[in-house]
C-alpha cells in the first residue's frame, strides 16, 4: 500500500508483513521468505492450526543458517522481537528465529501454548500464576497479558482450577 497508517490495522488482523509504497526488492523478498515460511509450516504441522489432529512433539525453525530441531517441551515462552521470534527454553537457553510471532503461534499446538500479548507465547504449563495483568512463570519470569488476550487465559486458568463445593 501506499498508506502507512493501515500498517497498524494489517498487524491487529494478524498481517504476515506489510509493504510500504515504494518498496524495493530486498522488502518484497523478505516478505515472500515469511510468507513461505508461514505455508511450509501450515503444510507440516497440517490442514489445523490447533492442537486437533497435531501429533508431533517438535518443530524446525531456521537459525544461524540451518535448521533447527525444537523439542515443544523444551519451550518456556516465545518473545517477538521485530522480525525475529526469541523461543526461550525451560534449561535458560535461546534462539532467534525469523519469522512472525504469527507464525509462530500458528504452528504450534492450542493445547500447550497460548498467545497472552501481542509480542509472547507462552507455554502453559509453565505458568505458576496470573494476578491482573501478568503472568508469573514458573522460574519467576513476569509477562504481561494484555487486555485483548486476557479473557482467553482467564477461560484456560477457569477450565483447569478446582472450585470447592459447599458439603451439606
Amino acid at each position: 500500500t501506499a498508506y502507512e497508517d493501515y500498517a497498524v490495522e494489517a498487524f491487529k488482523v494478524d498481517a504476515i508483513d506489510y509493504l510500504l509504497k515504494p518498496y524495493g526488492y530486498q522488502d518484497f523478498l523478505k516478505a515472500a521468505v515469511k510468507v513461505r515460511q508461514y505455508l511450509e509450516l501450515k503444510k507440516n504441522a497440517g490442514t489445523t492450526s490447533s492442537a486437533e489432529g497435531y501429533d508431533s512433539n517438535y518443530i524446525f525453525v531456521r537459525a544461524d543458517n540451518k535448521s533447527v530441531k525444537v523439542r515443544l517441551d523444551d519451550i518456556f515462552f516465545i518473545e517477538a522481537m521485530s522480525e525475529y521470534v526469541k523461543i526461550h527454553f525451560k534449561d535458560g537457553s535461546s534462539i532467534m528465529t525469523f519469522m512472525s510471532i504469527k507464525l509462530m503461534v500458528d504452528s504450534l499446538p492450542a493445547s500447550r501454548f497460548m498467545r497472552v500479548h501481542r509480542s509472547y507465547i507462552v507455554a502453559l504449563e509453565g505458568i505458576d500464576n496470573m494476578h491482573r495483568s501478568e503472568i508469573v512463570l514458573s522460574d519467576g519470569t513476569i509477562l504481561p497479558v494484555s487486555a485483548s488476550y486476557k479473557e482467553d487465559l482467564q477461560h484456560y486458568i477457569d477450565t483447569h482450577s478446582v472450585i470447592r463445593k459447599p458439603i451439606h
